[in-house]
């Protein structure tokens, strides 16, 4: 009898194959329990506005006039905004003689909960500015702003 027609060699090759394919099965599984990357560190639009409603230690690009200074009156936000580093958002700023559009990007995200962040500006774009695409605007001017000691 030929060693290919033994039925032993055959089971041999199956007890293989099988063995084989349950190493395959429990490899693919240790892959989905893998625990996933945490998430990038994001800030939130409140907390944008915050920093933004405040404009400790934010540069604005434009000189105020007749000794002014710069507040902001309108954020707005891209509606792919997520507030991770290298987001890119809009604020409208005046200082009572000058109407700005000044766009801004996340360049450092604190570790802190919640994030703080650290916001470049890159570009006066001028009072018509108008950015393409869908985007949230967040009006801050005619919220009231409660003082820091309060509940």
């Amino acid at each position: 009898m030929s060693r290919t027609r033994n039925p032993r060699v055959l089971l041999w090759i199956l007890i293989v194959a099988l063995l084989a394919y349950v190493a395959y099965l429990y490899k693919a599984e240790g892959d989905k329990n893998a625990s996933p990357p945490p998430d990038p560190p994001t800030v939130s639009q409140s907390t944008i506005i915050s920093d933004f409603r405040e404009l400790k230690g934010i540069q604005v690009p434009t000189e105020a006039e007749l000794g002014g200074q710069f507040y902001a009156t309108e954020l707005l936000f891209p509606e792919e905004f997520k507030g991770e580093v290298g987001d890119v958002f809009y604020v409208r700023m005046e200082d009572g003689h000058i109407l700005t559009t000044v766009s801004y990007r996340i360049e450092e995200l604190s570790e802190d909960v919640p994030a703080r962040a650290t916001y470049t500006p890159l570009e006066d774009l001028g009072a018509q500015f108008v950015p393409d695409g869908d985007y949230t605007v967040k009006n801050i001017t005619g919220q009231k702003i409660a003082p820091n000691d309060s509940e």
